[in-house]
């Protein structure tokens, strides 16, 4: 019985497997706090222009069709808010994070 392969093959599989071993690698070091953290910062930017429309909105709250416009916009950036935190737990889907949209968007206390 003779074998006889090519060195293509060869050096086809020996890449393959060293690509296979490196994503591997890769996937097991995967650090996902500088997602959380950018996520972060557009919760704090959503939640803070949902709470400036708000208010807005019950500022003007004697003119009706005013008010309707700023709490809409309001609404937008709550919405918006619910589907980063639908991203954040996409990253890590196996992972049981009951968390809150306020968890993230707690203002510091100053010391």
């Amino acid at each position: 019985m003779q074998l006889s392969l090519a060195i293509h093959e060869i050096l086809s599989w020996i890449l393959t497997a060293v690509s296979v071993a490196l994503w591997l690698h890769e996937r097991r070091k995967n650090n996902l706090t500088p997602f959380y953290m950018n996520l972060q910062g557009i919760l704090k930017a959503c939640h803070a222009k949902a709470v400036f429309y708000f208010q807005m909105s019950k500022h003007h709250e004697s003119d009706r069709n005013e008010a309707i416009r700023w709490q809409a916009v309001s609404n937008d950036f709550e919405t918006l808010k619910q589907t980063v935190m639908g991203v954040m737990k996409a990253i890590e889907p196996d992972k049981d994070m009951p968390f809150s949209d306020r968890d993230y968007t707690r203002v510091a206390e100053p010391n």
